[in-house]
């Protein structure tokens, strides 16, 4: 009986993942979703933070997304706690991070400062 019930339950994940369309998409499905998710923990989810001291990532442009993360991984603009999370956002896709950040709507602003472009 259990191994029944565990074919159909699978049965039933697969038909619902194959069954998703675009205009069935979450928000975590666009491609630099996922890949963004380890930024939530400062940067709140969606890149709307839940403190006023850190930036907000949501509405940022792409370029100057692109341009701040590669200063704070090569050790041009300093920051203990950005580099390591910079380096991770290089390697695995900072286009795709940058676009997602990008396409997010900006809920609250920030105190927080950026350096200017």
């Amino acid at each position: 009986m259990r191994k029944t019930f565990k074919v159909a339950l699978a049965a039933l994940f697969l038909s619902v993942l194959g069954s998703a369309s675009n205009a069935d998409a979450g928000p975590l499905d666009s491609p630099g979703a996922q890949k963004a998710m380890v930024c939530s923990a400062c940067h709140g989810f969606g890149g709307n933070p839940p403190s006023k001291t850190v930036p907000t990532l949501a509405g940022m442009d792409p370029a100057y997304f692109k341009q701040t993360i590669t200063a704070y991984a090569e050790g041009k603009r300093q920051s203990p706690e950005m580099e390591p999370y910079a380096k991770y956002v290089l390697e695995f896709g900072v286009d795709e991070i940058a676009a997602y950040f990008a396409a997010q709507k900006k809920t609250a602003p920030t105190k927080a400062k950026t350096a200017p472009k």
